[in-house]
């Protein structure tokens, strides 16, 4: 299989996705389920599967995470911009499905049953 980035790359984008999920559910308090819905239905998470550097390494968790909020329209992200370097688990859902759609090929939104229900 041909995945869309080589493997090199991949544990920058597990690592900021995985920080995106932590920044937007914990600092910026929005519910899983709809960070999710706002993830899977944002660019941010085509760029990610097509391989564009920029998205991959080219920016932190928390900027991914603003700019899925920011194309949303729905949420307003918050004035602190550090990250969390704790590895909740928000992360591990982020970093995990990262995981999941590089190996697999799948772009995220044929991905979406692998999200748990509530987080």
């Amino acid at each position: 299989m041909t995945r869309a980035y080589p493997e090199m790359y991949l544990s920058s984008a597990m690592r900021n996705l995985g920080q995106a999920f932590d920044y937007a559910i914990r600092t910026a308090q929005i519910e899983g389920n709809r960070f999710i819905h706002m993830f899977l239905h944002s660019s941010v998470s085509q760029r990610l599967a097509a391989g564009e550097p920029l998205y991959l390494v080219g920016r932190s968790g928390v900027e991914l995470a603003v700019q899925i909020m920011e194309e949303s329209g729905d949420a307003d992200p918050i004035i602190d911009l550090t990250p969390s370097y704790d590895r909740s688990p928000e992360h591990w859902i982020g970093w995990a499905i990262c995981y999941y759609q590089w190996s697999t090929g799948l772009p995220y939104k044929k991905s979406s049953a692998l999200f748990p229900s509530t987080i």
